[in-house]
Parts: structure tokens; C-alpha cells; sequence
């Protein structure tokens, strides 16, 4: 038997669908939803925030992750300084986390971090979590997600992705002296007993990958909160 594709259930929704879709599948008053999202410098930081806003009021509850660099330039602070005010405007209440993406030796451990974060969230309170990965650095989504895909057993996933090739080209990585995998994805990369051979490791991410095959996993894919939205989903949950 044929193992079913990761990508079968994946719907692609453009424009004025993902506004259609937030505005009638969040309006059901029975839904709580937790947004995890970043409150850095990106442009696009509360967009998604604010579309949510509209049809879950008082319903939405977010956790804001705020990723600390060492010797951020002045301008980035205020930029993302005036991010979270925004933010703080849609959801008041909303839980804000610094995250050190460095440790004091240099190491990565944004990802690792992130996850202990959500781990003390009482994920049981809510019907849906959304991840807005758009102001985030994949360092900390890939491991947020994949902790949430096998977290949530009864809660749908979403993960909204706003699309802005401008704004990505102009954000340079901070790099780090020792190569290393994104946390919870080393898969078989490490010393091999007798091995000679040099290894080189490759990070083959996209900006839209696709995760899990649960058929409750939603991913969600938003160019802007204006009319040219892309949006992409796997269906919600089945009985």
C-alpha cells in the first residue's frame, strides 16, 4: 500500500479566500485560538495579528517571541519597539518572551528555547493554534511546529507565512563559527564509526514547506494582509 503524499490534503487559497476563510472559520464563537508570533523588526509582524483580530476579539490570546542578538543595531530595536505596541493593540493580554538565539558561547539555541516557551503554555485551553512564522527566523519555527504537530492531539495547527521577497532580501543571517542543524531536525547528521569521508551539512529549507500528514494540521500561507494574500491550508480535522 502506498503511503499517502505529506502534501495530499494541502488547499492553495488566494486573495479575498484567506480573508473569507479567517472571517468564517474564526467567527465560530466556540473557537479559542493562541497565536504564536514574533515581535522583532519585520514589517510584517503584525499583519497576521491584526486579520485575526477582526473575527476573534477577546477569543484571540498570542505569545509574542521577541529574538535577542547580540549588539542589535539601534534602529532594529525601535523598529521592533514599535511592533509589539502594534501587536499589544490587537491582543492587550498577549504573553512576551525575549529569546536569546545565541547562548554566552556563541552556540545556537533559539530553536531549543522556543520550545521550552511553549511548552508551559496549557495548549489543552484551546481549540487552535496558529504560528505566524512570517517575523520569525526558521530556527525557531521549524522546532515551534513540529512540538506543536506532536502536542496537539485534539487542536488544529496553523501556520501562516506572509510572502514579502523584498523585505527577506534585505535580512541577512547571523552566522555562527561551527555548523549545525536546525534543533529537532539533525536526522542521521553526525560521526560515522570509520568514516573518512568530510561531511558537509546542507539546510534545505523552503519558505513554504509542508509539515506532517495529520489530517487536523492546517498550514497557512498569507503573501499580505491586503487583497494579494496567498494562503495554503491542509484541511481541519475529520472524524
Amino acid at each position: 500500500m502506498t503511503a499517502p503524499l505529506k502534501w495530499e490534503r494541502c488547499v492553495v487559497q488566494r486573495d479575498s479566500d484567506v480573508t473569507n476563510f479567517v472571517n468564517a472559520f474564526f467567527s465560530d464563537k466556540q473557537r479559542k485560538v493562541l497565536l504564536i508570533a514574533g515581535a522583532g523588526f519585520d514589517p510584517r509582524a503584525s499583519r497576521v495579528c491584526e486579520l485575526l483580530s477582526g473575527p476573534l476579539g477577546k477569543r484571540l490570546s498570542a505569545m509574542l517571541i521577541r529574538e535577542e542578538r547580540p549588539n542589535a543595531e539601534a534602529e532594529l530595536c525601535k523598529r521592533a519597539e514599535q511592533n509589539l505596541r502594534e501587536l499589544l493593540g490587537f491582543v492587550p493580554d498577549a504573553r512576551v518572551i525575549p529569546l536569546n538565539i545565541f547562548a554566552m558561547d556563541n552556540a545556537v539555541i533559539g530553536g531549543r528555547e522556543a520550545v521550552k516557551a511553549v511548552a508551559q503554555i496549557p495548549l489543552s485551553d484551546f481549540t487552535d493554534v496558529v504560528v505566524d512564522k512570517s517575523a520569525l527566523s526558521r530556527g525557531v519555527t521549524f522546532p515551534v511546529i513540529k512540538f506543536l504537530l506532536q502536542s496537539c492531539k485534539l487542536q488544529n495547527v496553523h501556520v501562516f507565512v506572509i510572502d514579502e521577497p523584498v523585505t527577506d532580501e534585505e535580512i541577512f543571517a547571523v552566522a555562527w563559527e561551527q555548523a549545525s542543524s536546525i534543533h529537532g531536525f539533525r536526522g542521521t547528521l553526525g560521526p560515522r564509526v570509520g568514516a573518512q569521508a568530510s561531511q558537509t551539512l546542507v539546510t534545505a529549507t523552503g519558505e513554504r514547506p509542508k509539515f506532517g500528514t495529520r489530517p487536523d494540521l492546517q498550514v497557512d500561507s498569507a503573501a499580505r494582509c491586503l487583497p494579494d494574500i496567498t494562503f495554503s491550508r491542509i484541511g481541519p480535522a475529520t472524524t
